[in-house]
């Protein structure tokens, strides 16, 4: 297995993009012109409907009774879990990308010839692999499409793309081809940055490398950029960049030279546009190419956002909605941890029981039918008071328990499960808060919420900047990995739980 780094610091972590699983088509005259699109827009992603495993709960068990745990859990696995790695904290740039999932298709543009890469830009490096190296396929056009005729709607559609309004931001989105020649080019990827750096502007410098390198991955020679940002005018845009290059006119100068970068690894930049912000009616205009423009349509009630809608895909008002979500509760977080210790040092009794009863897998299968039980709970609508999450918190730190968590991400259970990670990763700190941050990130992630799986693995590698998984799913994530390469570590959750005696029941395939 080969990994990547990103080159990132933790705080700048990308976010990523929803996979909706209705296509949209764009197509029309050139990109940038008054008379339409080149490239098309058709979102894809994993549906919710996908084959999904039901959890064995069965009967409530009694998480208290003497059983064994694993000969490779030692004590200080299930108690050492103290502590926090802070890291330095930015927005200086976030990306956000959807790696489209091949059973549903991505944003497609139609044009009228096909755009088949043929050479590698020597700047390209290869993707994160997980146990193995996934086939470079691309995403089929569907004959079913949505079909979007004009740059408005496209760049009403950006908030879908994004997951959420984006605000100072600038969006990129990658165009991939189909197989057939001619056809339509595929959003496979979208990129957010924040205009805003620490040093200054966003610079072209900056965003170049990490575009590039998701097109690497993706096969991809294309990109168009949107910038959304209420200090961008159009009286200021190409016209007055020379006068005021830290107002307006800094959009139009950073599109031109994104595209010199990108132009020096073979990536062209086909169209630039700026809005000042993505709600109905704002005006939005052309950065490069032909002067056009026009108001803004209900990005509400863009096809895109239909499909979001349709399947039952979160549309938040914004990013600090997102981050929410893996936000700290202080005050809880002092109630659980003062049921931590108790619980560990009940696991750790229950462990060294089990190893002299010569039994060492009971504990594990005990603990992890105790955490089934509970996520079946939760999904009956019950809560989960202080002690009860410190008792979680203590069976997750037993590595089959927990690796036995990523099944349940393609079950019947995921909602539920991913909804307990939530609850734990506003509770814990340290490796607690990095090992449940890295599940909440991967189930995101396999069902193709973007945005959530991005600033999950964030709040991860942040707990603990060298986790293991979530800089795995980090990069994989940065790359544009799609999800259904990424389902082997359910399979492997599926094995261990079978290893340890438990059924979670049919497994997708």
């Amino acid at each position: 297995m080969t990994t990547h780094t990103n080159p990132m610091p933790a705080g700048d972590i990308p976010d990523t993009g929803p996979l909706p699983a209705h296509p949209v088509r764009c197509r029309g005259g050139s990109l940038g012109s008054p008379g339409g699109l080149s490239s098309g827009a058709h979102v894809s992603g994993p549906s919710r409907d996908q084959a999904r495993a039901p959890v064995c709960a069965e009967s409530a068990p009694d998480y208290r009774a003497e059983n064994g745990a694993r000969a490779t859990d030692t004590e200080a696995d299930l108690g050492n879990r103290t502590g926090t790695a802070p890291v330095e904290q930015s927005g200086a740039s976030s990306v956000v990308r959807f790696p489209a999932a091949s059973s549903a298709g991505a944003v497609e543009c139609a044009q009228g010839a096909s755009y088949f890469r043929t050479g590698r830009s020597a700047r390209e490096w290869r993707g994160a692999e997980c146990g193995e190296r996934p086939p470079r396929s691309r995403p089929r056009a569907d004959p079913n499409a949505v079909r979007i005729d004009e740059p408005g709607d496209l760049i009403a559609a950006v908030p879908a793309l994004v997951g959420f309004p984006p605000e100072r931001s600038l969006v990129v989105a990658v165009l991939c081809p189909t197989p057939v020649p001619g056809g339509p080019e595929l959003i496979d990827a979208v990129a957010r940055f924040d205009v805003d750096q620490r040093d200054g502007r966003l610079r072209a410098e900056t965003v170049a490398p990490y575009v590039v390198r998701i097109c690497a991955g993706m096969g991809a020679a294309k990109v168009i950029a949107v910038f959304v940002d209420d200090r961008a005018r159009e009286s200021s845009g190409r016209r007055g960049r020379r006068r005021n290059r830290c107002g307006g006119g800094y959009f139009a100068a950073m599109a031109a030279a994104l595209r010199r970068e990108l132009a020096a690894d073979d990536i062209g930049l086909d169209a630039a546009w700026a809005v000042p912000e993505c709600e109905p009616g704002r005006r939005w205009w052309s950065l490069l190419g032909p002067e056009c423009g026009g108001p803004l349509p209900d990005p509400a009630a863009s096809m895109v956002a239909m499909s979001h809608v349709l399947d039952g895909r979160p549309l938040r008002r914004s990013r600090a909605e997102l981050t929410g979500l893996v936000a700290a509760d202080p005050i809880r977080t002092a109630e659980v941890a003062a049921h931590l210790d108790d619980a560990v040092a009940d696991a750790m009794d229950r462990y060294r029981r089990a190893v002299h009863r010569g039994d060492p897998n009971g504990y594990s299968r005990q603990a992890l039918h105790h955490v089934l039980w509970q996520i079946a709970n939760l999904e009956s609508g019950a809560g989960l008071d202080a002690a009860e999450l410190a008792e979680l918190v203590a069976a997750l730190r037993d590595h089959a328990v927990r690796d036995t968590m990523f099944a349940l991400a393609i079950g019947d259970h995921a909602d539920a499960a991913e909804q307990l990670w939530i609850a734990l990763v506003q509770v814990t700190t340290g490796p607690d808060r990095a090992e449940t941050a890295a599940l909440l990130g991967y189930h995101a992630y396999t069902r193709g919420d973007g945005p959530l799986a991005g600033v999950a693995l964030q709040a991860a590698l942040e707990a603990d900047p060298m986790h293991p998984m979530a800089r795995l799913l980090e990069t994989s994530l940065y790359m544009g990995l799609r999800p259904e390469h990424l389902r082997k570590l359910a399979h492997c959750g599926f094995e261990t739980a079978t290893d340890l005696g438990v059924d979670l029941g049919p497994e997708p395939r």
